[in-house]
């Protein structure tokens, strides 16, 4: 039976993109896909946001290599930026190396094939070709490969919830197809050769199996009519709990971060009306730093919050088991998405190079910076310790492009890190009054090497809420 493009398929057999397929593809995904072109467009300008010097980029289901070669094409004047394609297909990859022989296509199965840590990962209308029971596997290998700040494209046709709505939106589709070149017959034998072979899901089956791969950020950026387009963009959420779970075998350091002594010295800028005292540490990881407050009885109460679960029960522990004769409240609370504490609360909050280094989505850090200011007491005070823009960065992969957008990529384990500016702190924290802002060059992790050398590299601050 024929399906258009004199493509031909045997009565009784399901679709495949072998057969000799490949040779008349281009002229037939183009006829059979609403917006093929604008979609590639999509993709290319995306890109830029995540393609950068030393960058790898995979396509999935390459087929015949336009949308990879298209990104190379955009890209290719960037230093060691590398494209791979993923098909397969035979066929489909000998026609994609004859139009662009610079690139390398894999012949193998997704499922198969291994991926390297990548920025950018596309699946073009190809996912809901892989069997519903390996999807979630392929993307949480999709999802493992990623290094911190990249992101997943994904294009699907969806089934609408709705069914009169899924009637008419498939209604538009067979139109659309007519409008293009295809008969009714053609039309129809595409449709019976897809049946097993083409699986699709409801937009809200795939965005819960995009979560349960592990993607925290999903969101829907183009769609025409059961065409779907998802970018899921990468923070460092995952390599915090890798980091946590693995320090959590070792014994918790309680020397205490130099930034915070200088927090302790500074209690006399505290000017709040209550008696009581109470402290938030964001980001309080094993509880070092809260360890030392308490120890020099800083405040009366002691709140700590962290991303990650092994994070906030490790602190917990260690404060409860030292110092039990102290309220410590410990929870686990992604800050970009808000605190869950009254306005008002607390006459201390500070910061160690957590959330304030280490949120990478923009809306999450502007309503972490609203939240802190709004659990903040008048004449409260915030400290921070955060990179510095114009600091020398030696642990860093070198990077202009994303320097420029105010961001570092470390060597050690691939993590993005906003670098500041002085005028973006004090926009940022406005209306709150700069008590303290100074210059540093160290470090002391929590984790791994003790010292952590930048020259210049870091900001103090201390501001005051008026």
């Amino acid at each position: 039976m024929e399906v258009g493009n004199d493509i031909v398929i045997q009565n009784g057999t399901q679709w495949s993109f072998g057969n000799g397929v490949a040779q008349h593809f281009d002229e037939h995904v183009r006829q059979s896909i609403p917006l093929y072109d604008e979609g590639h467009d999509l993709v290319c300008h995306l890109s830029d946001f995540f393609i950068r010097d030393h960058s790898l980029c995979y396509e999935l289901g390459s087929a015949t290599g336009n949308l990879i070669g298209k990104l190379y094409q955009r890209h290719k004047s960037k230093k060691e930026v590398r494209f791979i394609g993923i098909e397969e297909i035979p066929e489909m990859n000998q026609v994609a190396q004859s139009k662009f022989p610079e690139l390398e296509f894999i012949t193998s199965s997704v499922e198969e094939a291994r991926l390297e840590p990548s920025d950018l990962i596309i699946s073009y209308y190809f996912l809901q070709f892989i069997l519903p029971d390996k999807r979630i596997k392929i993307l949480s290998k999709i999802y493992e490969s990623l290094v911190e700040g990249g992101a997943f494209i994904l294009f699907e046709k969806e089934i609408m919830t709705d069914p009169k709505v899924n009637k008419l939106i498939v209604s538009n589709y067979i139109k659309f197809k007519q409008e293009h070149g295809f008969s009714p017959e053609e039309i129809l034998s595409k449709q019976l050769s897809l049946e097993g072979v083409m699986i699709n899901h409801t937009h809200a089956e795939n965005k819960e199996m995009l979560k349960s791969a592990g993607f925290h950020h999903v969101e829907t950026i183009m769609r025409y009519g059961s065409m779907d387009t998802f970018v899921l963009n990468e923070d460092n959420h995952k390599k915090w709990e890798e980091l946590h779970a693995q320090s959590s075998k070792t014994e918790t350091r309680l020397v205490p971060n130099d930034a915070v002594q200088k927090i302790f010295s500074l209690r006399n800028q505290i000017v709040t009306q209550n008696d009581e005292c109470r402290v938030l540490e964001v980001g309080c990881g094993f509880g070092r730093n809260l360890y030392y407050l308490i120890e020099n009885h800083y405040a009366d109460t002691y709140c700590g919050v962290d991303l990650t679960k092994e994070a906030a029960d490790s602190a917990k522990q260690l404060l409860t088991k030292s110092f039990p004769q102290f309220n410590c409240h410990i929870t686990q609370t992604d800050v970009g998405k808000g605190l869950d504490f009254p306005d008002n609360h607390f006459d201390s909050i500070f910061d160690i190079m957590s959330a304030i280094t280490f949120i990478v989505d923009e809306k999450d850090r502007q309503n972490y910076f609203s939240e802190v200011k709004r659990v903040l007491k008048a004449g409260g005070m915030y400290y921070f310790y955060c990179p510095r823009k114009d600091g020398i960065f030696r642990d860093a992969i070198p990077d202009n492009s994303l320097l420029e957008k105010g961001y570092i990529r470390r060597k050690l384990d691939s993590m993005l890190e906003r670098v500041y500016t002085e005028s973006e702190l004090i926009e940022l924290l406005a209306p709150m009054r700069l008590v303290k802002l100074e210059i540093g060059s160290k470090h002391t992790r929590a984790f791994g090497d003790e010292l952590f050398i930048r020259n210049n590299g870091f900001w103090f601050g201390a501001f005051k809420k008026i």
